[in-house]
């Protein structure tokens, strides 16, 4: 839903995906441990038909990163790439 609200494009041959973590406290974490919920995400996109499947030819990533303390969400930049 949230890439339809975002008007996101459908039928990408081959994306990025960063995903940046926030978190309300800047205590220290394990990024990684998100990374069930960014799979939920990445199928979510796929279902949404930002990409014809998440195996590698057509996904690069995701890649986790630290995206400091603010709002708790998780910030997610897809770029398309040739």
């Amino acid at each position: 839903m949230c890439a339809q609200v975002a008007d996101l494009p459908k039928g990408l041959e081959h994306v990025h995906i960063t995903a940046h973590v926030i978190k309300s406290t800047s205590r220290q974490y394990d990024v990684h441990n998100l990374m069930p919920t960014l799979k939920a995400c990445v199928d979510g996109l796929v279902d949404y038909g930002l990409i014809p499947d998440d195996t590698n030819k057509h996904l690069t990533g995701p890649d986790l990163r630290q995206g400091g303390k603010g709002e708790p969400g998780i910030r997610i930049t897809i770029t398309e790439e040739a």
